[in-house]
């Protein structure tokens, strides 16, 4: 069946595949398949072994991640509403509370963990190495259509927000605090950790800041905002790498992640 997705563990040793068949395998690429997250050998060419093959939809799978510091797999699909729960779960799919489509799973062990309470299909999830959450977009909501989904790594809702444009990228930032979501035509910064934030205003998923794309072909007769495809961050958060489809390569500084970065340094070198 079709590959949908592919995922590289932070250790460098693992790699997870999502595909139609309702499936994600989890690879080891090199040495020992029992030695998830240790650190890949040196001088050793990629052997890739398959060792675990998780279930638990019953769609296919469009995206999948993982984290081997946090021992998790969290995969998403197209929802169809045929799973089989336990009896209370199957009493709050009942009520509409759930679905199918976003399951949590054990990477080390390979062992399905929980369901997200997600009504639709999951178009794409993220996960924060630092344990600050676990998010999942939907586009086709039966409230608002567009929708990014926030939750604990204990699989507990909190927050969610409307989107007003299909997204293609979801990226946490280094520390867990910030999501980098990339909107079709534009690139939004969003809160996660509220607490981390230290502001009685701060909420999950609050907008911190909008980026517009814009053309880097301003010639043309007729302007056209080109779409975003794929978005990442610089290893301190410092600054945004976003492409485009018109072949373009765009860098936008992060001023709210560089002023918590100057505030960080300045309390060390204070000892505060």
């Amino acid at each position: 069946q079709l590959i949908t997705c592919i995922d590289t563990g932070a250790d460098g040793y693992n790699i997870i595949t999502g595909s139609l068949d309702m499936t994600v395998v989890i690879w080891s690429l090199y040495g020992d398949p029992h030695l998830v997250g240790a650190p890949p050998p040196t001088g050793i060419e990629a052997a890739p072994r398959v060792l675990h093959v998780l279930g638990g939809h019953y769609g296919g799978v469009l995206c999948a991640v993982i984290s081997t510091s946090l021992d998790l797999v969290v995969s998403g699909a197209i929802a169809t509403g045929s799973a089989t729960f336990g009896v209370s779960a199957m009493q709050r799919c009942a009520k509409n509370e759930c679905s199918d489509s976003v399951v949590v799973s054990s990477a080390h062990k390979g062992r399905f963990v929980r369901r997200l309470a997600v009504k639709s299909s999951a178009h794409a999830v993220a996960i924060s190495h630092t344990g600050s959450g676990v998010l999942v977009y939907s586009a086709d909501d039966d409230i608002d259509g567009e929708v990014l989904l926030l939750f604990s790594t204990n699989g507990v809702p909190l927050a969610r927000t409307q989107l007003h444009a299909p997204l293609s990228s979801l990226v946490f930032s280094r520390d867990g605090d910030l999501v980098v979501v990339a909107e079709e035509r534009c690139i939004s910064v969003r809160l996660v950790d509220a607490a981390a934030w230290r502001s009685a205003e701060a909420a999950p998923l609050q907008l911190v800041h909008r980026y517009q794309v814009h053309s880097n072909k301003p010639k043309q007769r007729v302007a056209r905002v080109p779409q975003v495809v794929a978005v990442t961050l610089s290893d301190e958060n410092h600054h945004t790498f976003v492409a485009t489809d018109d072949g373009a390569l765009l860098i936008y500084a992060n001023p709210h992640v560089t002023i918590q970065v100057l505030e960080r340094q300045l309390g060390q070198a204070l000892n505060l």
